[in-house]
């Protein structure tokens, strides 16, 4: 073998990614990776291209369709002008010494070679342009690149394929077999082929790793790995010597062969013209009836749907409209206002109030919504958005609002809003809106408005509540006042000495009037308002005057601009009278302008009138004289001919002149070639009537095609016989046999006749005469009892089968005493019946003649098979498309169309239609046809007489147009003098009353008429006076608290007087603050008990709002389709089971009964509940869906059945029915029109079956065949035992395997199942695709379904107790034998996976060498001398540890002298071992000038940065430096 020596890539794998538009810029321009012929590391980054590399390579040496399609993918476009290159240069290693035969032990140095050879592939990424080629020589002999001068320059294609072409001993583009025939003498194609199968796999990403494997529940690995990795390689291992071509592995032999009888089978059905077109015209109307079928199921579902949805939309309307639920709102009537108000409310369930939303407020303040929101928000009174809430139905048919949740406000800050609202709508004040918003809280505070008793109850409750509230409160503020005064009488007590002192200083005070301070109580109440009121009016008087002030300002400015004048209306009235003069002065000169403008308009568009005119007169003028080059064409040709249709009739004489040339010369090629036909079958038959002789053949074909089946069925017949001697001495006749059939199959208990016979003992005589009087009864049934013997009659008669039936006891008696004559010359026996001594009882009789039974069948079946191969190719030969049989049909059409005298005829008149064309081409030429149409442009524009009057106009209209020319310029001048005039007019009435002298005056005006300047004449005096009345007010304040004493004082005086001591008001007041007291108790107990009323009613209204909320939740949606529904007709009894229906009515009696709150809670969640389980939302969406379903089957039918009635296989009538199907009622004919076909194609099916009987013989052979497959299989099994259990040198590594076989009966038995099992699948497979049935497997994943069958039913029986071993110092620092196993370090797994790789591919050429060198010595040299490569990819990828990637080293350096290893690694962290890889190259990343990506060169010294490769791969050659040997003397 050879060994890989370089590998050189070209123009290959874009930088810019594969798809077909990106710029094309090559990751690799030229690159050469030398092995040296060695073993090779190869240490690359992430995102070079190793797995693209590795994919090429395999790609190359296999030819593998999936590869090269990868492979292409990388390579350049076409446009881009250069091929793509991937080359293989491998040395043919010397042989000599046994250390030059281990070419390997020479580290670092490269492998002497006597020769080498190219193999390569190049070409585009477009599909079909690859091109394969190999040679004797180096890379260098054909290069595919000139690096001349340091620069790499791609060579031409034309060059490179000149060169190529030019190389020694070279191919180019070989058919496969040949490519592969030429590699294997240099590698091994089993291995390549494994290699490339790992590799598609996903080699390079561990995707197969061999440890990737999962156990079955209960199974050990090593038997996992067994079945799933070794298992394969023994069986595709003997596929390789035995299989045929792309049979790999063992389950694509079985696959194949057992495909090869079915499809023999299937094609011999499909060759049935008649079958296929019943077959198409079945498949067609299947198809139809099974779209009619899913339009009918469809359009059911959505009745079914629509009924459901109709029952749910009645319930819930009567739920919601005809019998309210409790807590269901009422619906307004009215259209007024209050009625549009009364339904923008809501309710949140469980609230005893209501909220407004936000766009019923909007109706009243006739602001926007999104404005009245923002104000609420100004004045954090911002709405709320509630979810689930209770609404007023807008109209008797749906409670929904759409669009989003609005905000809502409460009753008080409604009103709030609206109070401080400045605007209102529709002619509302105010106090209407507010009255508005009263009317509606009156309205829903009546129960029938929410329709919820407990809310009215809750509110009546809460109403009783606060009113006790109310009255608590007032009863415990008399208690405080009594208990105050109480105090007070004390107080009082002690101050009577303090308060007769007040009451004397305020006496000598000199602020207070007698009248004053014998009131002390009345003043000191007076002196507090006083002082208030004096504070008061100070603050208006300090307010005003800063009004006042502030606008002041303007004021003085208007007395600066106009001292002479104190009245602003004055020079108001000055100035709008200038204004007005200004403004009629603007108008006036706006009039004249715009009447200027109007007289311009005019005359512009009069001069357009004239521009148009003079510039239709011109083109017309300008047409007439393009046409006199052409009318002087016309008379020179055509003289006074009329131009009118001319230019049809010429080119019709031309193209009819040249179709009929063409037709003649068709015709005479038809009839040359008649002649011809009729020459060459005279000549080849030497018959001169085609006619004749084809009457002969279809006499002959019908006889052979009469004798066909009759073969045919002779051969079935014999075959069945034969097979049944197999496993019986005598063989039952097709009747008898089809007899037996229908009883085994009804299960019917019996027993064949000679089998009963055999089973009585008789002696030899007695079973001699026996057997031959039922002689032609052999097989017919015994039954053993009545009911058997019924079944069995009964089933025969079914099928009309008549055959005996015979009783067990009777049949015995009979046999052993009946009475039986016999003619023993004639061999005649006869008693009940008469019968001779046949054939098939003397093989009863006498075992020994079975075999020469057989061996007469099997003359007779060979006799019909030759009989049979006979006829099939005497029917080729006479069929319709035999190439005799079409000559003579062609020769026979030559005599009855005259072909002889026609011929002459047509070429006399091709001569005479050649001389008259070019005329007509000169008549018909586009100078001829241009003067044609330009005579008749001149006629259609009007002749001479037109031309001269459009000359004349033409003058006129141009003299009319300069007149108006001058006249528009005119205008424009005199325009722009009007315009300056306009915009002097337009600044003097500026100037005449500014905007802001406007302003000024009025703000004058109002300063005056509001009494600003009187108030500044007298501000001073008044501030004053106010400030005096605020400060003697403050004095009398001052005495206040003593003014209150004094007033004690004197009511005790007052007391004293009339006889009430201190002492007795203060028993009094103690006996009524107990009264007061005992009266707060009683009220307090009373709203204690009425709060305690809260909760349960609170449960009850809240239940009952929930109930409410959730049915008109979703009677909302179902109302949308409540249209759509309408015309169901609803049961109302079935209405009135319903459960929630019920349920509804159980918590309207509740409602009613008022007793138990409980209860209602109870029955309100009952409710509730299964309003929870209505999915209307569901329901509806289901019911879109189906709809359109329901359309889209009735479309897709109609459409199909169009389609359908188009079809050429059916008839007139059948294509006049479909067309008639219109609708979905015509679903029933199209049913019954695909059950009529089918039956037909049933009918001529069943002529046809008998075929399959000749599968039979090939099914045994295959099955034979097959099985020694696997016997051999032991075979494959000892070899890799020993290749598993070798040790190489001293490394003691090794595998120890075993497992047991099944035997060769067994192995025949298994591969019978499997052939029934894909002839199953295959049937049924087939038989989808005939009903036209969707299939969503693609043939490669049907073929991979079937190869996993066979792999599930094959290798776990073909292989027994298999047991797996590994021996690995490195791994368990012994050498004893353990189980293989998952539970190893990822290095020691990496390491393990190595090692198999290895094993695997020394077992596939110890295999080859095997099956291809007899001798066993020679088999040992040659597999010493044998040397493998392997590639590789992601060695070490996992591996970070340097102590992972050495021990993982150790388990492949025993490989060397045996493999050329290359792996590719990118681990930035390895460190290559010599010994193991003799060659290290390296790649990074170069990076270009501008910092882009791309790849560096680095070496053993230091990086070279190139500017000219940046971005491109480019490769560091590391290799052990070889020292020379020191030989001695």
């Amino acid at each position: 073998m050879s060994t890989i020596n370089r590998i050189e890539i070209a123009n290959f794998l874009n930088l810019n990614g594969e798809g077909e538009s990106e710029a094309w810029d090559p990751r690799y321009r030229v690159v050469t990776f030398n092995f040296h012929g060695q073993s090779t590391a190869l240490n690359m980054t992430n995102g070079v291209g190793k797995t693209s590399n590795v994919e090429a390579w395999l790609a190359l040496l296999t030819r593998d369709p999936q590869l090269i399609s990868r492979t292409r993918e990388k390579m350049a476009p076409e446009r881009d002008g250069y091929y793509s290159h991937i080359r293989i240069e491998f040395v043919v290693p010397e042989r000599g010494t046994a250390a030059q035969d281990d070419f390997f032990v020479q580290q670092g140095s490269p492998v002497a070679g006597k020769e080498t050879w190219v193999f390569g592939m190049y070409g585009y990424r477009s599909a079909g342009s690859i091109n394969f080629y190999y040679y004797r020589g180096s890379l260098e002999q054909v290069p595919v690149a000139d690096t001349t001068g340091g620069a790499v320059t791609l060579l031409p294609n034309k060059e490179f394929r000149a060169v190529l072409k030019a190389a020694e001993r070279n191919r180019h583009n070989p058919v496969r077999e040949d490519w592969i025939a030429e590699l294997s003498l240099h590698v091994s194609p089993i291995s390549m082929r494994r290699q490339a199968e790992y590799q598609k796999r996903g080699g390079g990403d561990k995707s197969a790793e061999l440890f990737a494997l999962k156990s079955r529940k209960g199974e050990n690995y090593d038997v996992t790995f067994f079945y799933e990795v070794i298992a394969p390689e023994l069986l595709s291992g003997l596929m390789d010597r035995e299989g045929e071509e792309g049979e790999h592995e063992f389950e694509d032999t079985i696959l194949n062969a057992v495909m090869d009888v079915i499809r023999t089978r299937h094609n011999t059905l499909r060759k049935k013209i008649e079958l296929e077109k019943v077959e198409e015209v079945l498949g067609v109307l299947d198809e139809n009836a099974q779209k009619a079928a899913e339009a009918e199921q469809a359009q059911k579902q959505y009745e079914q749907q629509r009924t459901r949805m109709a029952q749910d939309v009645a319930l819930l309307r009567n739920l919601i409209q005809e019998q309210p639920l409790p807590g269901i709102p009422e619906s307004p009537t009215g259209k007024d206002f209050i009625d549009r108000l009364k339904a923008s409310i809501i309710i949140e369930p469980g609230d005893r109030d209501y909220r407004v939303l936000d766009v019923g407020i909007a109706s009243l303040t006739g602001e926007s919504v999104g404005a009245l929101n923002q104000r609420a928000r100004r004045v954090q009174s911002e709405g709320r958005k509630i979810p689930q809430v209770i609404v007023i139905p807008c109209d008797s048919s749906s409670g929904e609002r759409s669009g989003s949740k609005p905000s809502s406000y409460t009753p008080a800050a409604a009103r709030e809003l609206v109070e401080s609202s400045s605007k209102w709508a529709n002619g509302l004040t105010r106090q209407m809106a507010l009255e508005l918003l009263d009317d509606l809280e009156t309205w829903f505070l009546g129960q029938a408005a929410h329709r919820n008793r407990y809310r009215t109850e809750r509110n009546e409750l809460e109403y009783d509540i606060e009113q006790l509230g109310r009255d608590l409160k007032t009863q415990q503020e008399r208690s405080n006042t009594v208990a105050h005064e109480l105090d007070g009488l004390r107080d009082q007590q002690t101050r009577m000495k303090d308060d007769e002192a007040a009451y004397r200083d305020v006496q000598a005070s000199g602020e207070f009037t007698e009248d004053e301070w014998s009131d002390p109580g009345r003043t000191a109440e007076q002196v507090v308002v006083e002082y208030q009121e004096a504070d008061q009016a100070r603050m208006e008087f300090l307010a005003e005057k800063a009004s006042i002030d502030a606008r002041k300002p303007q004021w003085d400015d208007f007395i600066r601009r106009f001292p002479e004048s104190a009245d602003p209306e004055i020079v108001h009235q000055q100035h709008e009278e200038a204004k007005q003069s200004a403004v009629q002065r603007l108008d006036e000169v706006s009039r004249q302008k715009d009447q200027a403008e109007d007289e311009g308009r005019t005359l512009h568009e009069k001069a357009l009138e004239g521009e148009s005119a003079v510039s239709r007169y011109r083109s017309l003028v300008e047409q007439f004289a393009r046409l006199d080059t052409g009318l002087g064409i016309y008379a020179r040709v055509f003289g006074d001919e009329s131009p009118i249709r001319l230019d049809n009739k010429v080119v019709q004489e031309k193209v009819h002149t040249e179709a009929d040339i063409n037709a003649t010369c068709e015709k005479i090629v038809v009839f040359e070639s008649m002649m011809d036909d009729l020459t060459r079958f005279c000549s080849e038959t030497g018959a001169s009537s085609p006619t004749d002789w084809l009457s002969a053949c279809e006499e002959e074909r019908a006889k052979l095609q009469a004798r066909k089946p009759v073969v045919a069925r002779e051969k079935s017949e014999l075959t069945r016989q034969r097979q049944d001697l197999e496993e019986e001495q005598v063989a039952a006749s097709p009747s008898a046999r089809q007899a037996l059939d229908y009883l085994e199959a009804e299960n019917v208990h019996f027993t064949p006749l000679h089998r009963s016979i055999e089973a009585m003992s008789l002696d030899d005589d007695r079973r001699r005469e026996v057997l031959s009087c039922f002689s032609a009864v052999l097989f017919a049934p015994v039954a053993a009892t009545d009911e058997a013997a019924l079944a069995a009659a009964a089933c025969l008669a079914q099928y009309d089968l008549q055959i005996p039936v015979f009783m067990a006891a009777g049949l015995e008696s009979f046999a052993r005493d009946g009475d039986l004559k016999a003619d023993k010359d004639q061999e005649f026996y006869y008693g009940l019946i008469a019968g001779v001594t046949t054939r098939a009882v003397a093989c009863l009789l006498d075992p020994g003649l079975v075999e020469r039974e057989k061996e007469r069948l099997d003359s007779l079946i060979g006799n019909l098979v030759q009989e049979a191969g006979e006829i099939e190719r005497r029917l080729k030969e006479t069929a319709e498309g035999a190439p005799l049989i079409v000559l003579a049909r062609k020769a026979q059409l030559a005599v009855e169309a005259s072909a002889e005298s026609e011929l002459t005829q047509q070429r006399e008149h091709l001569k005479i239609l050649e001389d008259r064309l070019p005329i007509l081409k000169q008549r018909a030429s586009d100078e001829s046809l241009n003067a044609i149409r330009a005579a008749q442009e001149f006629d259609r524009l009007g002749g001479q007489r037109k031309r001269d009057e459009v000359t004349q106009n033409l003058e006129e209209q141009e003299r009319l147009l300069d007149d108006l020319r001058r006249a528009v310029e005119k205008n424009r001048i005199h325009r722009e003098t009007l315009v300056q005039n306009v915009t002097g007019a337009r600044r003097r009435l500026e100037e005449a009353y500014p905007a802001d002298l406007m302003v000024l005056l009025e703000q004058a005006k109002q300063f005056s008429i509001q009494g600003g300047v009187e108030f500044l004449k007298s501000a001073p005096r008044r501030e004053q006076e106010l400030e005096e009345e605020l400060r003697r007010a403050n004095a009398r304040k001052e005495y206040r608290l003593s003014l209150v004493r004094a007033a004690a004082y004197l009511t005790a005086m007052q007391r004293a007087r009339e006889g009430e001591d201190i002492n007795g008001l203060i028993a009094k007041k103690k006996g009524e603050l107990k009264q007061v007291k005992t009266e707060v108790e009683r009220v307090s107990e009373k709203r204690n008990e009425l709060i305690s009323r809260r909760k349960p009613l609170d449960d009850a209204m809240k239940a009952v709002d929930q109930v409410a909320q959730l049915a008109q939740q979703h009677f909302q949606p179902a109302s949308r389709v409540a249209l759509d529904l309408s015309g169901r007709n609803i049961d109302r009894e079935q209405l009135e089971s319903n459960e929630i229906f019920q349920q509804a009515e159980v918590l309207r009696v509740a409602v009613e009964r008022r007793d138990d709150l409980a209860e209602v809670v109870r029955e309100a969640e009952a409710l509730q509940d299964l309003l929870s389980q209505m999915e209307i939302e569901r329901d509806l969406q289901e019911l879109r869906s189906l709809k359109n379903q329901s359309d889209s089957h009735r479309n897709a039918f109609l459409e199909s059945v169009q389609q359908a009635s188009k079809h050429e296989g059916l008839s007139d009538v059948e294509r006049e029915r479909l067309q008639t199907v219109l609708y979905l009622s015509g679903t029933q004919l199209v049913i019954a029109m695909a059950r009529d076909i089918r039956e037909i194609y049933e009918r001529e099916r069943s002529l046809y079956e008998q075929a399959a009987e000749a599968e039979s013989v090939s099914r045994s052979l295959v099955t034979k065949r097959i099985g020694y497959f696997i016997e051999s299989a032991q075979d494959n099994l000892d070899l890799f035992k020993r290749v598993a259990r070798a040790k190489h040198g001293d490394e003691p590594a090794h595998f120890q395997v075993s497992a047991d076989m099944i035997s060769r009966e067994e192995s025949e038995a298994l591969i019978e199942n499997i052939i029934a099992t894909l002839d199953e699948e295959e049937a049924a497979r087939k038989k989808r695709q005939k009903r036209g049935m969707e299939n969503s497997e693609s043939d490669d994943q049907y073929r991979g379904r079937l190869r996993d069958l066979i792999r599930q039913n094959t290798y776990r029986r073909i292989f027994r107790s298999p047991s797996v071993k590994y021996v690995s110092p490195h791994i368990r620092n012994d050498e004893r034998p353990r189980p293989l196993t998952q539970s190893l370090s990822s290095g020691q797994r990496t390491a393990m996976t190595l090692q198999w790789i290895i094993r695997l591919a020394e077992f596939a050429i110890s295999r080859e060498l095997q099956g291809s060198i007899s001798r066993v010595s020679a088999r040992r040299r040659a597999r010493e001398r044998a040397q493998s490569i392997l590639f590789i990819d992601g060695l070490f990828s996992d591996l970070s540890d340097e102590q992972l990637i050495r021990e993982a080293m150790s388990g492949i350096r025993n490989t060397r002298g045996r493999f050329q290893l290359i792996g590719l690694i990118h681990n930035t962290k390895y460190t290559n071992d010599f010994d193991v890889f003799p060659v290290l190259l390296l790649g990074k990343v170069f990076t270009g000038r501008n910092g882009s990506g791309g790849w560096v060169r680095v070496d053993e010294q230091n990086e070279v940065t190139s500017t000219s490769l940046a971005d491109t791969v480019q490769v560091a050659e590391i290799r052990k430096e070889t020292r020379p040997a020191v030989i001695d003397g």
